[in-house]
């Protein structure tokens, strides 16, 4: 039976000794370096939202058509004939617009 402290290896983990000279020393070597590492740090924040935004935006056109069908389905249940459900497609096609441009962000964030 393995120790609850030890990994995978069987090895325990050790502690690191001098962590924050450590983080010193790394701060400034890469201090010449701070524009790189800061760009990297916002594009991928910027991807991160643009993908959580999308399905967001993808529930909204789902949600557009469900209320057109909604709609459609009182009208006919009223009596009324309905030929074509009164689903807003302009709304949709924005909404689809939008999705596109957010999913090409994402993936030029990310990649960048």
């Amino acid at each position: 039976m393995k120790n609850s402290s030890q990994n995978k290896g069987g090895l325990s983990p050790r502690k690191a000794k001098n962590f924050w000279g450590t983080l010193r020393r790394l701060m400034t070597y890469m201090a010449n370096r701070i524009w790189g590492v800061l760009l990297v740090l916002v594009l991928t924040i910027a991807a991160t939202i643009f993908t959580t935004l999308t399905p967001k935006m993808l529930g909204r056109a789902t949600t557009e058509i469900f209320r057109g069908y909604q709609e459609g389905m009182a009208l006919r249940e009223s009596g009324q004939t309905v030929d074509v459900l009164p689903i807003n497609f302009d709304l949709i096609g924005e909404i689809l617009v939008m999705v596109f441009i957010l999913y090409i962000s994402a993936g030029l964030t990310s990649v960048a």
